[in-house]
């Protein structure tokens, strides 16, 4: 049955490319005595073509074989040997997260929810498309939510299609801030739907830590969950982590709040909004205005986050996190447990590639 329903795939490719011959009953009895080899050829041929293209779904393959493959190119695809196709199917998928770096520990506190507001408009549907093949970033967390300002989903050749929750309503904005040097997204009316919605659904309850993260930050939730296992927190107090040194403040990358301490923040929302004015800066600003008004500690958490636009000294390096990367590329493998700004997927992989190498 296997062997039959592969060598039907196989006509039916060769049909929708129009090279349906006389020699395809010969073709199909070599196929259909070796369908293992077939199966693993046919996936990597998918695969290969899919990423010649930039195929957004699976569901395109057909489509995308249709019009890319010609006679010649079906010719040399059966004359490869299996084992040709299985070196180039292999370098086609990344290996997985290993446990305490990549994704976190099932079985050992503390437990996280993250989430992530991806915006419809730009490049941060394809970042959070990126990390959700490679299964890290909020997707190896305890539990993730994919938010975003509009209809928006993300695929992967491993997994099923992602739909994010649609949180529509007014767009982030970029604009200058009156005495400051550059300008700033004008982004809270954002995420007040998403904390909303995430303070409506209740979930965060369920875990120690509740975390954001923005789409064009690297994350290690393993490495995250090791470095808040090795503080003493007194859980039962509401806190915040401060992620730049330079400031003492929250930067918006990397939001940590304990469970208690997001849950006065939801309920405290509406009268910080009231008493800030929360339209015209930046969603991390507000953050930490309102952390301080609701009296949510804020706890120092600069081991968790390598910021462009902290400009601390990296390292002993004596030269900033941001200059080490324009010196010498992605830099994503200090321990740390996120790293930001990666802004295409080019310099993204490269980070993940790097953090995903760290050890435990």
């Amino acid at each position: 049955m296997v062997a039959a329903t592969d060598a039907a795939h196989h006509n039916l490719l060769r049909a929708q490319a129009g090279h349906i011959d006389n020699a395809a009953s010969d073709d199909d009895d070599r196929l259909a005595s070796h369908p293992e080899s077939f199966t693993r050829s046919r996936k990597a041929t998918l695969l290969l073509v899919a990423t010649l293209i930039g195929v957004a779904t699976v569901g395109a393959c057909s489509y995308t074989t249709r019009r890319l493959i010609g006679k010649q190119d079906v010719n040399r695809l059966r004359g490869e040997t299996t084992e040709t196709l299985q070196l180039e199917e292999k370098d086609l998928v990344e290996p997985g997260p290993s446990v305490g770096v990549g994704v976190v520990d099932a079985v050992h506190p503390p437990t996280l929810l993250c989430w992530a507001m991806a915006l419809t408009e730009g490049v941060e549907q394809w970042l959070m498309q990126l990390q959700w093949e490679r299964g890290t970033g909020i997707f190896g967390c305890h539990k993730h939510y994919l938010l975003s300002d509009g209809n928006l989903t993300v695929t992967s050749w491993t997994k099923a299609p992602l739909t994010a929750v649609a949180l529509p309503g007014e767009k982030a904005w970029f604009a200058p801030v009156r005495n400051t040097p550059q300008g700033v997204w004008h982004n809270t009316n954002v995420f007040v739907r998403a904390w909303n919605w995430i303070a409506e659904e209740g979930e965060y309850l369920k875990y120690d830590w509740t975390v954001k993260v923005d789409p064009d930050c690297v994350f290690m939730p393993g490495k995250l969950q090791s470095l808040l296992r090795a503080r003493t927190f007194d859980m039962s107090q509401p806190m915040f982590l401060l992620n730049c040194a330079q400031w003492g403040a929250i930067q918006g990358p990397l939001e940590v709040f304990s469970k208690v301490g997001a849950q006065k923040f939801f309920k405290g929302l509406k009268n910080c909004q009231l008493w800030t004015d929360w339209q015209k800066w930046g969603e991390d600003w507000f953050v930490g205005k309102c952390m301080n008004i609701l009296g949510v500690q804020p706890q120092a958490g600069f081991e968790t986050l390598n910021d462009m636009w902290c400009k601390v000294d990296w390292e002993g390096s004596g030269h900033t996190y941001e200059e080490e990367v324009k010196i010498n590329g992605p830099s994503c493998g200090d321990g740390k447990s996120a790293f930001h700004p990666y802004k295409t997927t080019k310099d993204m992989k490269l980070c993940l590639q790097q953090a995903l190498s760290m050890k435990p």
